[in-house]
């Protein structure tokens, strides 16, 4: 989105809070594009709030059949709130100190808009609060799949809202905190870059990857897109999808994408079975992205892959096992619910005929993309920053999204 802006002659500021080196941002490219990052220590402060280290007095709350000792959650909320885990759960006093930063960036650049990925998390929390005590715009753009069961904590403080497709507005709506809260359906900016993948390096890629690990090619191949789940889930997974494979009509061969908390060789563990379909593990730096271009269909349970798949017209068996949470795609008509080997033969099977009831609106419904999300949230931003600068007679730079 940022590069987006620089095309229209746009300067914005990109602040980089990720304290893990791994995930830090790329130096940008464009020079109207900056970047800047905290001190390394802001995060690392450990510190709270005085007086919740209480002594127990015995006292206790009955929460069903359950005695919880006031004194212990009070001590354990002091822990939590008294040291820092870097960007994901910074401490009280690293909070605090990163609020007077922001601050004074804010000061400094006089931006119109600050634009997040996550105004949920603290520092996103954080961010959005900083800027609109300045009156500055706010916009938030989903980045990854919502539903009402996978979000513990519901709410959207930002004035702009992104979202991908039309099922996601109500949910946004619901969650929204500001008063005067709008939401755009504008897709995915992080898909844009799908309109440029080269389905015929991936497909060779997916070959190379099982001639080298079994031998001759098989005739159509899976790439299960993986989720960092307990070792009993992911067990599940990979025997409901070998069975399957193995079920189905026709040579079949299975891919494993991981994610990037996963373990390549935890993953690689899981597929020593003689006689069943060929399988091989993708590197972490691959994932699912750099291969399911080239894929006959994706599986999984709930990856944005999934989503993405159906953008590239690649069927989709979304992994339904008994309490297992999905993306909901098949209920929108664009995936095969698979709960069992036979639901996986049997949707391998149908593939083979050429049955697909896929429309439009159905994949508008999850994601109304058309491979300009980036520019079309970079439209909705510029107006308004013209609006401002006539209005205030200032030059104030594009926009400052955090990471």
């Amino acid at each position: 989105m940022l590069q987006e802006l620089a095309r229209a002659g746009r300067q914005s500021l990109l602040l980089d809070f990720a304290t893990d080196p791994a995930q830090r941002c790329p130096r940008p490219e464009d020079d109207r594009v900056r970047l800047l990052s905290p001190p390394e220590s802001l995060l690392a402060f450990n510190g709270g709030v005085y007086g919740l280290r209480l002594p127990d007095d015995g006292r206790v709350v009955e929460i069903q059949h359950h005695e919880v000792h006031l004194a212990r959650l009070v001590r354990l909320a002091a822990a939590i709130t008294t040291s820092s885990a870097g960007c994901t759960q910074p401490s009280w006093k690293a909070v605090v100190g990163t609020e007077w930063w922001l601050n004074e960036v804010l000061t400094a650049v006089e931006p119109h808009t600050v634009l997040v990925s996550n105004d949920t998390s603290p520092l996103g929390v954080l961010s959005v609060h900083c800027a609109q005590r300045r009156r500055i715009n706010t916009v938030h753009v989903q980045h990854g799949a919502w539903t009402a069961e996978s979000v513990s904590w519901a709410a959207l403080h930002s004035r702009d809202i992104v979202v991908m497709g039309e099922r996601d507005v109500p949910l946004a709506q619901a969650w929204a905190r500001h008063p005067r809260a709008q939401v755009h359906v504008l897709g995915q900016p992080r898909f844009d870059a799908l309109a440029e993948l080269d389905r015929d390096s991936h497909r060779r890629f997916l070959e190379a990857m099982l001639v080298h690990s079994a031998g001759p090619t098989p005739a159509g191949i899976a790439v299960w897109a993986c989720q960092p789940l307990v070792p009993h889930r992911l067990q599940a997974q990979a025997e409901l999808l070998l069975d399957g494979l193995q079920r189905a009509d026709g040579d079949w061969g299975l891919v494993v994408a991981p994610h990037p908390a996963q373990s390549r060789d935890a993953l690689q563990s899981l597929f020593h079975r003689p006689g069943g379909p060929p399988t091989a593990v993708a590197d972490h730096a691959v994932g699912a992205r750099g291969c399911l271009a080239g894929a006959d269909v994706l599986a999984s349970a709930y990856s944005t892959c999934g989503i993405e798949a159906v953008l590239l017209n690649i069927p989709v068996l979304e992994l339904g096992l008994p309490g297992e949470h999905t993306l909901g795609l098949a209920e929108q008509g664009l995936a095969q619910k698979c709960g069992s080997a036979d639901d996986i033969a049997h949707a391998l099977n149908e593939l083979s005929q050429g049955r697909s009831r896929i429309t439009r609106k159905n994949v508008d419904a999850v994601c109304r993309w058309r491979g300009t999300s980036a520019a079309d949230i970079a439209r909705l931003i510029i107006p308004r920053a013209d609006q401002q600068q006539s209005e205030s007679g200032s030059s104030a730079m594009e926009g400052t999204t955090t990471s």
